[in-house]
Parts: C-alpha cells; structure tokens; sequence
C-alpha cells in the first residue's frame, strides 16, 4: 500500500504549486516560479524555505483501521516534507476514540489568524467521530482558518461506503491562500445556479491529477471553477440545491472500527448472513482474497498484503481495502500479544465458514504456506487449541505392528540417491507428510504437484530425515512400469529372494515378500515420478511399511492420501538462493524470487547461473524471460535426466499424439495472463465461431472437458474441483510461449483469446449480476490486442469493458480506454465509428458514483 518512486516524484510535482513567495507568485502573475529538475533529486525549488507563503499542518488519523494505511501515510509524509512549505508539523488524533477530537492539538488554534495555513486530514473516515458528527464539526472549524482537504486513503471506488456526507460539487477560490469556507462551490448539475459559500471542504485522492487540481484551486487566482468532490461540514449536512449526497450509512463496521467491535459479539447466523451479502456486492479479487484470509487462525494487515502480494498478484489495492472494509473482520485483542505487536483480527462469527467453501484444496495449500510466512508461531495455537506437545497432533508417533510372522526382511544394499545439500524449507510439509504416514491404518501418501515444484526433493529429504526409523528405504524410479517392475525385482535380489529360471525374482513376488515379512521398524519405498495409477497400481507394496509416491497426475488424488507440494513460500526462495549466491543482497533475492513465481526448479537455475561469470543479477532480472526460456532448455540438473523445458517438451508430444485439444488449451492459457482461470470463462465459447488453431478446443463443450482433464494428469495446470478454476504456473507460460510456440501460433492464441473474452460477455455489461464476470474478462484483456484487432465483436468487447468500468466506479480509466479507442479507430469502417458513439454516450452519462 505504499507509494513507488515515481508516484512520490509525482506527488512533489503536484504540490510544487506552493512553491510561491511571500509577496506575489501566484498564477499568472510576474512573481511565479517554476521548480527545476535537479541532479540530486527530482526537483528543485527556487523560492527559499524562510520566503515562502504556506505552513503545513498534516493531522493523521491513528484510528485502529488506519492500520492499513501506515506505509501510505509514512510516504506521504515524506513527501511533505521534501514539498515546498515553510514548515512542516505532523498532529495525530483517533477518530475511534470515544472523547472529542482537540481542535487545538491538530493545529487549528481558532485564533483566525492563519490565513496562510494549509491543513491536510489524512484518513479513511471510518472512525466512530465520523458517524457521530465530531469529525464535520471539527473540519467544520478548521474550515474557518485553514486551507482544509481530506486526503482521504481509501480508493475512491470506496469512498461512498464510510458514510460520509459527499457531493460532486465546482470550486473556485476568490481568496487565493485563504481558509477552505471561503470557497465558493456548486453542484456539477447546476452550473448556472448561485454559488454556495462555506459548508464543505475539498476531498482528494493521493494521485498525480487529484492533488494537483486542488494545489492548483488553493493557490489560485484566475476565477475559475474545478471539478472535484466535497464532504459536506454543515450543522445538518444536506447537498446542495437538494443534491443528493455520495455517503450512505455503512451496513456493518469496517475492521477496527467501534462498530466492527460490537458485531463481534453477534450471531453465527449474523455472521453467515453478512458473508453471503459480501459475496453477492463484493469484487471477485476482494472475495477470494477474504476467503484465502479464512484458513488463517488470525489476521493481521501485513498477512492481508502479503496474501494479496502473493496470491493475487495482478490485483491493486482495492481488493485489499475491500476486503478490511467488508465489516467481516472485527479486532481480536486478546490475540494481540500472539501476533508479534501487530493488531489482531478475526472473522465474525459463522463468517469464515461462509467464505471457506469458495476455496479448493489448492487455495487452502498455498493460504497456508503464506499464512504460515507472515504469522509467528504462537499465532498457530490459537487456531488448533494445542501447543507443540506430546499431544500435539503433528507430532504422532509410528503405529504398532504385528511383526512376529513371515521370514525377516533384510537387504543386502539399500537404494537411495544422495541427500541433497541445499534442501531448503518444507518443514510444514515434511511435517504434514509424516502425520499422514503415520495415521493408523494409512501407509500410503501421494506428493502431488506441478512440474519443477519439489516433489522428488521433498520425498528424497523425507527418506534421508527418517532414515533410522525404517529397516531399508528403497527408491523406485517408476516413470513407466517397466521401470518400476525392474527396480522392485532388483530389491527381490537385495532381499535374498530365489530367482526365477529367467535368473530375475518377479515383481509379484517381492510384493507378497513385503506384504508377509518380518520387520523390527518397517520399510519405506518411494515411488518416483510415477505414471497413471491405472498403470501403476498394481505394482504397489501395501502392508509392513510405507510408500511415498510422487507424481504430477491428478488421477492419484481421486481415491488416495494425497499432499499437494505447491511451490515455496517467499522465506524459502530467499533462502535457497542465498545458499547459491553468497553475496545476493535480500531485496535482489526478493526480486527474482517474485519474477520466477517461487518455482524451486527455476530458482536453482538462476542460483547457479549467478553463481558463474556473465550476467549480474539486475542483467539476470533485466532479461528474465529470455534468460529462463534458455536455462529451462539447455541447462541439465543433476537430478533431471533431461534439461526441464526438454522434460515438458516430451509431456507435450505424448499430449500431440492423442491429445492436441488439450495442447491447444495450453497455447490458449498460456495468452490469458496469470492466476486460476474460471472454467465457466472458457466454456463461454462452447458452440461459438472460433478461429482456427488453440480456439477449435473451445467449440465442444466435451473437447473442452476432456482437455482440462487431460492437462491437469499431466501436471502441466493445476485443475481445481472445488472452485472449477485451471492454472497454469507463469514460468510454464513464460517456457511454453519462448520455446514451444511459433510466432504463427502466438497470433492464433492472442485472437482466440480475445473471441473466447468477447463470446463471454454478458448481454448487460452493466448490470449487476454482469460485474462479476465482466471484472475477470476486463482483467485478462490485452487492450493492445483488441484495439488492433479488425473483428467486430472484438470491438464489442472494448466497449463492454468502457462501459462495466465506467458503470461500477472506475470513470477514470473507462475515459482512458475510449481515449485510446479514439486514437486507434479514427479512420476505421463504420462499426468502428459506431463503438466509438457508444463509448461517447456512456461516458456522457453521469458517473454513478462509489
């Protein structure tokens, strides 16, 4: 939630307005100075700090909500400082605090007399004085001296849910520098009308044009009148001329809020209630990073970023503030002290469990693994009710076992590859692994997962970790079962088994040997990269030990203990790389962690390419796409017969043999942009035209089933059921769209894409039961594309999406899009003049506000 660079640059830009001197420099006239780019910053001011006309109060709001907001506010302060005031005072006070707000402390004494003083209120007006009025009778007050504006931190798409009284009003300032009542406004819609004086102060936004615009109007002396939003400080706050206000009493409190704290106490069914009303109005960034929030045993606002920085990587942060807004999150002080000073919150009661069943088990797998980063470990007792004791249930101990029957199992030599010396991490999974194996009546776990995610390794260092718990431990490369057949003959040799005539012990055999022999502690056996379970089945040892199978088929999941190895969580990427690359500073370790999506097979590649001469890390992280495409398929790793991309390659012609549906789904997937990707989406194009190439698969509703089955068994998507979502990991893309793609082919992908997006649209884009699924269409929309495209119905698609924007509170970027529109479509055929009339009506229309 903090500011980049070039956001703070823009910020200073904005304000250099105030870059005036005591006498003249306003607009237009002789005196003013314009700032200059500077070689040790990016500006520099020419009016000199003791001869400038305006002191700054900035008055931030520590209400508990406000939690959100603390990198936002601390850049923002930043910027003040470097800004171009005569002094710079920062003031505090709680919105949520029961007593009234000190007027004096916030640096509005009431004397009158500062009618140089500019005052900015920093905050998100959610705070218990804003719902009793304090708070408008205050700013009431500092009105009358001070140069007064909201800054208010929310996105605007939020701003109408806090209550507040606001109204889409015109500014002008007849008294440039002077105190914000007396500014004159009137409502947009009656530009003709009497201006109104006082009663209302300027409300922006921390953005380039919002804080400019209002610069300008304070500094000003032209006359003219500015576009903007007001929050209305009368005694009794109605708009003016009867125009009806933005702000309507919120539903339920936001997290940290007093009344966030009396829904605490409320009814699970209270609870259930509020979940399914967040679904039904909520975005579906913003329900899907609350549901993910639920397998957390607390919540706190760095696990709130992180699960979004993490999991939800191509959203902003509305979906964030959304989601602490929602009212379903309320404190949980008691917990405070588990959660390392941060402020606790939990989920109202019967909430969670509403929000739960929108997440599959992949969903549940990765939660965790970020929950697991961002909370300490006393924050995981709270959930289960148990410390780390004897009682603890990931602590089980091995089950007994009947051993005084069958002739004794001991081998001669024992088959296990070399431990690994840079392993890193998985302690959770190794954990949750041997709880599995060692729950009665269970001695079978499957390690499921995508390519390159760990599964070998992780079972390698399970075999190596509890090496001594086991009689032997055999490993079984079973690929293919006549792999896995020689290998469980050769351990018939290893166990002193009598040969067959042919000179080989028969794998039946073995099996029924391990079935019936005698053990002090068991055996374990790993089945490796195992194919299809219908193939492998039946070479499986059950009875006096263990088996780990590892493999990418989603067919071992149907009917068998399964863990999915999902890739690593932040900690463990940074960590593997430091052990690679001694000297990689954290933040560089960070950035390529974030561009190889956590994916430990590529993490090691670039750990040893580092490691060697050439490229340094920024030339690494400058030419990532390029530079893994050719890792991935030139560079072997010792535990990889072929090269990874070579690995995939070989998945991918087995698919071309009897599948090239699901070939062609992959290409499509591969231009749709990360994160799951809805089923429904892709069925849209079920009996649509669609071009030729990736686009054929999407004609048939049962071409299309059985490529997404066919995708998920080869490990190459992750294919959820329970959110019928299908993901394909960036680093496969990234492979997939370098290496096994002709240019041809990427044109063909783009276009079925941009069919596939425009048969999904809804009859209404604007209505309210088309918000959700025209949200997902407008994310995986390559504008560029679209613009350049020469189909009709493509079009279409760019004005469903100007006006969805436009309809549910993103005006600003719906005007962007048109703009863009207006440019590519001047000189284009009729249909295109009629899209662009369309986008023109839409964007007439008044904005319906947050």
């Amino acid at each position: 939630m903090s500011q980049g660079p070039a956001d703070r640059s823009a910020l200073l830009h904005a304000l250099s307005a105030f870059d005036r001197p005591t006498v003249g420099g306003f607009p237009g006239q002789s005196g003013a100075l314009a700032p200059a780019e500077s070689r040790h910053g990016p500006l520099e001011f020419p009016v000199p700090a003791a001869e400038r006309r305006y002191d700054l109060h900035v008055v931030v709001d520590r209400a508990p909500s406000m939690d959100l907001w603390d990198d936002t506010v601390r850049d923002f302060l930043s910027v003040t400082r470097q800004a171009p005031f005569r002094s710079v005072r920062v003031h505090e006070l709680d919105t949520s605090a029961s007593d009234s707000p000190p007027p004096g402390e916030a640096g509005a004494d009431g004397t009158g007399t500062a009618t140089r003083r500019v005052l900015l209120l920093a905050t998100d007006c959610l705070g218990h004085a804003w719902r009793d009025g304090r708070m408008t009778a205050l700013l009431h007050e500092w009105s009358r001296t001070s140069a007064v504006a909201v800054v208010q931190l929310l996105p605007q798409r939020l701003w109408g849910r806090t209550g507040t009284p606001l109204v889409d009003v015109e500014w002008s300032n007849p008294n440039p520098g002077g105190p914000a009542g007396r500014l004159r406004h009137r409502p947009w819609s009656s530009p003709a009308g009497p201006a109104a004086v006082g009663g209302a102060v300027p409300v922006i936004a921390l953005n380039l044009h919002s804080v400019r615009a209002w610069a300008e109007l304070v500094t000003g002396a032209d006359g003219a009148w500015h576009q903007g939003i007001g929050l209305l400080v009368d005694e009794k706050p109605s708009a003016p001329d009867g125009t009806p206000t933005r702000g309507t009493p919120p539903r339920t409190g936001a997290a940290g809020t007093t009344a966030a704290g009396d829904v605490a106490r409320g009814t699970p069914q209270a609870g259930r209630d509020a979940a399914r009303r967040f679904l039904r109005t909520a975005e579906p960034d913003s329900v899907r990073l609350a549901a993910l929030l639920t397998v957390a045993p607390i919540v706190t606002v760095p696990l709130l970023r992180g699960m979004r920085h993490r999991l939800l990587p191509d959203t902003g942060d509305f979906s964030v503030a959304e989601a602490f807004l929602s009212g379903l999150l309320v404190p949980a002080p008691a917990h405070d002290t588990a959660t390392a000073g941060r402020r606790a919150y939990s989920f109202r009661p019967g909430a969670g469990e509403v929000l739960m069943r929108e997440l599959g088990r992949s969903d549940v797998t990765r939660a965790l693994s970020v929950a697991d980063e961002f909370l300490p470990p006393d924050a995981w007792t709270l959930r289960h009710g148990w410390a780390e004791t004897d009682d603890d249930p990931r602590a089980a101990t091995e089950p007994t076992r009947d051993d005084d029957t069958g002739p004794e199992l001991r081998v001669t030599d024992e088959r296990l590859p070399s431990r690994n010396n840079t392993f890193t991490g998985r302690d959770a999974l190794l954990r949750d692994l041997r709880d599995t194996l060692a729950t009665k009546g269970n001695d079978l776990c499957v390690l499921q997962g995508e390519g390159g995610v760990g599964k070998t390794q992780t079972a390698l260092e399970y075999a190596h970790r509890h090496r001594d718990d086991y009689d032997f431990v055999w490993w079984v490369e079973a690929g293919d079962a006549a792999k896995a057949r020689q290998s469980l003959e050769q351990l018939g040799t290893a166990l002193g088994m009598t040969p067959d005539p042919g000179g080989a012990v028969p794998a039946e055999a073995v099996l029924d040997r391990l079935r019936n022999g005698r053990t002090r502690s068991g055996w374990l056996l790993v089945m490796n990269n195992a194919e299809s379970p219908e193939r492998l089945g039946p070479l499986l040892p059950r009875g006096r030990g263990h088996v780990i199978v590892t493999s990418r088929s989603i067919s071992w999941t149907i009917r068998m203990p399964y863990l999915r190895v999902a890739p690593f969580r932040r900690p463990e990427s940074k960590e593997l790389l430091h052990r690679l690359v001694a000297d990689l500073s954290d933040d560089d370790a960070d950035a390529l962690a974030e561009k190889a999506g956590d994916l430990p097979l590529v993490l090691v590649q670039f750990g040893c390419s580092l490691a060697g001469p050439g490229l340094d890390v920024e030339g690494h992280l400058a030419e990532f796409d390029g530079i893994c495409a050719m890792l991935l398929r030139e560079r072997p790793l010792p535990d990889y017969p072929l090269p990874v991309a070579a690995s995939w390659q070989v998945t991918l012609d087995a698919l071309r043999d009897g599948a090239q549906d699901a070939v062609d789904l992959l290409h499509l997937l591969c231009f749709l942009g990360a994160g799951p990707v809805p089923q429904d989406l892709l069925f849209a194009g079920v009996g649509r035209e669609m071009p030729l190439g990736p686009g054929h698969v999407l004609r048939g509703a049962v071409e299309l089933h059985q490529a997404l089955y066919r995708l998920g068994d080869a490990g190459l998507a992750t294919v959820d059921k329970d959110t019928r979502t299908i993901e394909v990991h960036r680093v496969l893309q990234l492979v997939v769209r370098h290496t096994f793609m002709e240019e041809y082919e990427h044109r063909r992908a783009g276009e079925a894409v941009l069919c596939l997006l425009a048969a999904a649209v809804p009859d209404d884009p604007t209505a309210s039961d088309s918000r959700l699924p025209m949200t997902e269409i407008s994310r995986r929309l390559n504008l560029v594309d679209a613009l350049a495209s020469e189909r009709d119905d493509v079009g279409d698609l760019v004005v469903a999406a100007v006006r969805h924007h436009h309809t549910h509170g993103d005006p600003n970027l719906a005007a962007t899009i048109a703009e863009l529109a207006a440019q590519s479509w001047h000189t284009g055929p009729e249909p295109r003049r009629r899209q662009l009339e369309a986008m023109r009506r839409c964007l007439e229309q008044a904005s319906p506000g947050p």
